[in-house]
């Protein structure tokens, strides 16, 4: 199991390496769907000329990018990795708890229940557009669909769900124990919902996922056992992502952050691992 110790710094990038990409804050889109204005953020290499199609990083959450350090972490990989430039793109959320979480599947409060439109957003209204202002595919080989808690189970599930669009998913501090009865009402770990849809759907093809906890995500420790249920929740979903096939390190990464909290401090620095997985892989066919 790869282990990142988190450290006290936040991540910087030299001034040079700055130069290297090109911030657009602040983007809108008026969404039908969601009844509301969407923001973005985008950042591109700064000599990108808008003629190759790059891969895409989509994020939830992309009001924290400052906090997450999206301009640093993506000078220091156009610093070190001018070969393999890429798009990035963070979405800001509106109404986190209904518009994150599970298509079609509520959690045991009902939050959730819009994450069926969230995900007709993406696919009929955010994807369309990037295509139209840039020269991104939405069915491009290598991107990518992350996101950090809450944004991480929603980024999971839409990537699973899609993977002619997402064909690759990065779910940071996920809630996976997102549940379909509550703890006090008889709830048992086979109430947990995306281990529930990854035993009862099939595998996509040509599909691959990073997972990351960290050893201070939570102190909750539902069953006992000492682990924590950030953690085994999520080793608990690698469980079942093995029986279907999941086997290879390229298919599937597990890290763990020693000392890792639940907070952009700790998911800004394993970024980076993300990132090398990410493109440094080639594609799948």
């Amino acid at each position: 199991m790869p282990v990142i110790a988190i450290q006290p710094e936040w991540p910087t990038a030299k001034p040079e390496q700055l130069k290297l990409l090109e911030a657009r804050r602040g983007r809108h889109l008026k969404s039908r769907i969601l009844k509301r204005m969407v923001t973005f953020e985008l950042f591109l290499p700064a000599n990108y000329n808008g003629q190759e199609a790059l891969p895409l990083l989509l994020m939830n959450d992309g009001q924290d990018c400052d906090d997450l350090k999206v301009e640093v972490l993506m000078a220091q990989w156009l610093g070190a990795n001018p070969d393999r430039p890429f798009v990035w793109v963070g979405v800001h959320a509106g109404d986190r708890m209904h518009e994150y979480g599970v298509v079609n599947r509520p959690d045991c409060h009902q939050r959730g229940s819009k994450a069926h439109l969230y995900q007709q957003f993406l696919l009929e209204e955010l994807l369309p557009h990037l295509e139209t202002i840039l020269a991104v595919k939405a069915d491009h080989p290598e991107n990518a669909f992350i996101g950090f808690s809450l944004g991480g189970l929603s980024a999971f599930d839409l990537s699973w769900r899609n993977p002619g669009l997402f064909p690759v998913a990065g779910a940071f501090s996920a809630s996976f124990w997102w549940r379909s009865k509550d703890l006090n009402k008889g709830y048992t770990d086979a109430d947990r919902i995306i281990h529930q849809v990854v035993r009862t759907t099939r595998k996509p093809a040509s599909w691959r996922v990073w997972l990351q906890a960290g050893s201070e995500d939570e102190q909750a420790d539902r069953n006992g056992n000492g682990i924590i249920d950030a953690i085994e929740d999520t080793l608990d979903l690698m469980k079942e992502l093995k029986k279907l096939g999941f086997n290879k390190p390229e298919d599937l990464r597990f890290v763990l952050a020693k000392s890792g909290q639940h907070n952009q401090h700790t998911w800004s620095q394993v970024i980076p691992d993300f990132l090398n997985w990410w493109l440094k892989l080639p594609a799948r066919k």
